[in-house]
């Protein structure tokens, strides 16, 4: 039986991404035949007590990972590693607080974007329980030093802001940014509290020196605490979120940017109708046009991990195609391994242990089979995340129990 992690947030609508439609999917690879290799753990220089771990792809066949650890006497430490073939390099630091953010479903994260490195982190601005800020630094050596750090967002208010996504963009030493913003949720730190107000998705460039441009609304009622994704296909960045309409449907939705500008949000629909946040976002992947999105629904009571196509930048999908069902418990996470095929990861649960999973998928649907990455302790394990790069494959997720911990394991693609 699968297990979902709620949280008794708002309940109305938020935007959403498109539905499935006919002659969306892209076409095949020619032979279905698996190209990621075996798994092999890498060790991580984490303290134990280590979590909320996120990888992003740097270079060729190189990764970033970064995490969060204690760092004593109530401060936490905000670090990085660079992986390659030859292992883990040292642990950099990016920053050490008292009072970030720390959330097993809201977690920071690194991106390379043409060298200029990006990291957020979420900090709070307040008492509130859910006041806190996203605050983002870059580094242009590497890492080493890392900038002060902004609040990306404007508004000023005490209340939650996070779940955030970042992107390299054309520009170089350009990100683009998605967060769920709860500027207009009303109350102390709003967030969680069931105050009055809606979760809103939100939208900006920042480049090198932190300057931030392009901020806008790209929705105004959304899912309040599922995780965001965001891709950069040939045309523009695509944006992959959780929507909520009035009837507490919380379905797929996509937004896209084209010819200048951010469309209104379309949807692929399950009809998920659940009174509260799953906590369970949806991931996205792009190639060129080729968009693959990823995502866990228990629509009419039926547990599914399920995956769309799309060969035009994600102004049409396919059929939804399911990855895994029965005891699948979902936090996908999905990337390109070719031009034909994708990898996508998500956690099943049996009531006795977890397992990560992972399938290849050919984009016309042909499924290979699965494999069974590691089994890890069950509940609030966090997001296991993937990432390639060049001929690399890496996963990335967290380990629960008295001496928590995260892992790495890294694979070979035969392109």
């Amino acid at each position: 039986m699968a297990f979902v992690l709620s949280c008794a947030c708002r309940y109305e609508p938020a935007p959403a991404r498109q539905r499935g439609t006919s002659g969306g999917a892209p076409a095949a690879a020619a032979v279905a035949t698996r190209v990621v290799g075996a798994f092999e753990d890498v060790a991580l220089p984490a303290a134990s007590g280590a979590g909320q771990p996120h990888v992003a792809p740097s270079g060729v066949d190189e990764a970033l990972v970064s995490w969060i650890e204690p760092a004593g006497e109530g401060r936490h430490a905000l670090k990085f590693a660079r992986v390659d073939q030859r292992g883990a390099g040292e642990a950099r630091l990016i920053a050490s607080r008292d009072d970030f953010f720390v959330n097993f479903a809201d977690f920071p994260s690194i991106v390379d974007a043409n060298g200029v490195l990006f990291a957020h982190w979420l900090q709070k601005s307040g008492k509130g329980t859910y006041a806190y800020d996203v605050r983002l630094a870059a580094s242009r050596d590497g890492g080493a030093t890392w900038s002060d750090s902004i609040v990306v967002h404007d508004d000023g208010v005490l209340a939650e802001h996070g779940f955030a996504s970042l992107v390299p963009l054309a520009k170089p030493g350009t990100i683009g940014l998605v967060w769920l913003d709860g500027r207009n949720m009303t109350g102390e730190g709003a967030g969680h509290d069931h105050a009055g107000g809606d979760m809103t998705l939100r939208y900006a460039e920042v480049d090198g020196s932190l300057a931030v441009t392009g901020a806008t609304e790209l929705d105004s009622r959304t899912c309040e605490c599922c995780t965001t994704a965001i891709a950069m296909t040939a045309t523009g960045p695509l944006v992959a979120f959780r929507d909520r309409t009035a009837d507490e449907i919380r379905d797929v939705a996509i937004s896209r940017f084209y010819a200048g500008l951010w469309h209104t949000p379309s949807f692929i629909a399950d009809g998920w109708k659940i009174h509260g946040c799953p906590v369970n976002g949806p991931q996205v992947d792009a190639h060129g046009n080729a968009v693959a999105v990823a995502w866990f629904t228990i629509a009419h009571e039926l547990p599914r991990v399920r995956l769309a196509f799309s060969r035009d930048g994600g102004a049409t999908f396919g059929a939804p195609i399911d990855v895994a069902s029965a005891s699948a418990a979902g936090y996908v996470d999905v990337a390109f391994v070719s031009d034909g095929q994708v990898a996508i990861t998500w956690l099943e649960d049996d009531g006795a242990q977890a397992r990560l999973m992972l399938r290849e998928v050919l984009t016309d649907g042909t499924m290979l089979p699965v494999t069974t990455i590691a089994t890890t302790t069950r509940g609030r394990t966090g997001f296991p995340r993937l990432t390639v790069s060049g001929k690399s494959i890496f996963v990335v997720w967290n380990e629960k129990g008295e001496s928590p911990r995260i892992h790495l394991a890294r694979a070979i693609v035969a392109h």
